[in-house]
C-alpha cells in the first residue's frame, strides 16, 4: 500500500452573475468596502417629481432611494443572499405607482477551496496499470458555481519521498482522479512499503 500527499491549485476566471425577472436589473459586486451610502444606480423609472418613495422587499433595511438613486447602506455578500427583489413605490401626480428592481450580487472570488476530506489515502494494488484511477480527491468552493470562481483544478505539487521515482503519480486536473504514471507502474510492485 502506498500513501501520498496531494496539493490543490486553482485556475480562476471571472464571469458576471445572471439576473432576471424585473423592470430594472442592477449587477452589484459583493463585499464593497468604500463609503456608504453606496449609490448603486440612477432609477430611470422614477420621475423627478415623485414623492413618498418607499423601497420594500428588503427585510434588513439595506436599500433606500435618494434623489432618484438606489443606494445600499452596507456591503452585500453573495454567499448570504445572491439577489434582492425590490419594489420601489412612489406617488406622481396624485397617483401611486411602483416598479420592480432586481439587485444581483456579483460573485467575487472571496472563498478558499477546501478538500471534501481533511486527509485522503489511496492504495495501489500490485499490478495496477498506468492511467487506471485508484482514488479520487474532491474539493468544494462556496463561490458562485456558475462562475469560474468555483471551477476547481487539481495538480500534484510534490511527492514525498521522491524515491524510487519522483513522478509516480498523475492527477486528472478536472476530475481529481489519481493514477500511476509509467514510472509508477514500473516501480509500484517494488515499493509497496513506501508511503507517499
Amino acid at each position: 500500500m502506498s500513501i501520498f500527499i496531494i496539493t490543490l491549485t486553482l485556475v480562476v476566471l471571472q464571469t458576471p452573475a445572471q439576473c432576471s425577472g424585473a423592470n430594472l436589473k442592477i449587477g452589484v459586486p459583493e463585499n464593497y468596502d468604500g463609503i456608504f451610502p453606496w449609490y448603486l444606480a440612477k432609477l430611470p423609472n422614477l420621475p423627478a417629481t415623485s414623492t413618498d418613495v418607499v423601497v420594500t422587499g428588503d427585510d434588513e433595511g439595506i436599500f433606500g432611494v435618494e434623489a432618484g438613486f438606489l443606494y445600499a447602506l452596507k456591503p452585500l455578500d453573495r454567499e448570504k443572499q445572491p439577489s434582492y427583489s425590490l419594489q420601489v413605490s412612489f406617488s406622481a401626480s396624485v397617483q401611486s405607482q411602483s416598479f420592480m428592481v432586481e439587485v444581483c450580487v456579483i460573485d467575487k472570488n472571496d472563498n478558499v477551496p477546501v478538500f471534501i476530506e481533511e486527509s485522503m489515502r489511496g492504495s495501489v494494488q500490485l499490478g495496477l496499470l498506468k492511467g487506471i484511477s485508484f482514488m479520487q480527491v474532491g474539493a468544494s468552493d462556496r463561490d458562485d458555481r456558475n462562475t469560474a470562481h468555483a471551477d476547481l483544478r487539481f495538480s500534484l505539487m510534490d511527492q514525498t519521498p521522491r524515491i524510487p521515482s519522483s513522478h509516480m503519480f498523475f492527477i486528472d486536473s478536472v476530475t481529481g482522479e489519481v493514477s500511476l504514471t509509467e514510472d509508477g507502474e514500473l516501480q509500484a510492485p517494488h515499493s509497496t512499503a513506501l508511503f507517499y
